[in-house]
């Protein structure tokens, strides 16, 4: 009956607590909300993208292009905020658009002074025509900084409108891959073995610190005596 008891379950279980807000909230941002968000989207098969405008498409989770589909990488405009927030438009062969409104995303495969799209676009039978819509938003409780993606890839498609005198209504971001599906399980799989990872640590240290409160308990018991 010793109160000491009471105040170290206090204590773990705050502890658990706040670490476990802590690291979910990190493993959803940082893996699990690239897994869930594309899932609640649409996902649209054989788009053109000389047809095609953001409006049309604002659910898009997932987004199949017709053959003929590529960047446009001389297009490619970047923008530097610590990383670099690199674009390009996604565009049907040398068709030229009336509004740039679909654009793939990508960080630091570009640099300021070329900002020429360089991020992997596959080649031969691996050659990528998808894209999985970027779903980086804020909310962040530790690194809200990820949050301004977003934000910096239109401020690129601002300077892209300037720089090469075209127009884009309403800007939606893919990061361009060969499979979306499997993209996103690649997440889950990300953020479920975070999730083991967490449960595993939290195991190690409540064990040390459990360990260490019997250690002491003990010595001061025998000392009382």
């Amino acid at each position: 009956m010793d109160p000491t008891w009471y105040a170290f379950s206090a204590f773990v279980l705050w502890f658990a607590f706040v670490a476990g807000c802590l690291f979910g909230d990190q493993n959803y941002w940082y893996a699990t909300q690239r897994f869930y968000a594309p899932e609640a989207m649409k996902t649209y098969p054989n788009l053109d993208p000389a047809k095609t405008n953001g409006i049309q498409i604002m659910d898009a989770g997932r987004a199949y292009f017709k053959e003929g589909t590529r960047l446009d990488v001389d297009k490619g405009m970047a923008f530097t905020h610590n990383d670099v927030y690199c674009i390009a438009p996604i565009v049907h062969k040398d068709s030229e658009l009336e509004y740039y409104d679909l654009w793939a995303v990508g960080k630091n495969c570009c640099s300021t002074a070329d900002p020429q799209f360089n991020c992997d676009m596959g080649t031969g039978k691996n050659i990528k025509r998808a894209g999985l819509r970027a779903v980086e938003e804020t909310d962040n409780l530790i690194w809200s900084q990820r949050g301004d993606e977003q934000l910096y890839y239109r401020l690129a498609v601002s300077m892209a409108e300037a720089a090469y005198n075209i127009k884009s209504m309403h800007p939606i971001f893919f990061h361009w891959v060969q499979d979306p599906d499997a993209e996103t399980m690649r997440y889950f799989e990300v953020g479920y073995k975070l999730w083991i990872l967490g449960c595993g640590l939290h195991f190690g240290v409540n064990t040390f610190f459990l360990a260490a409160f019997l250690l002491m308990f003990n010595k001061s018991f025998h000392g009382h005596r």
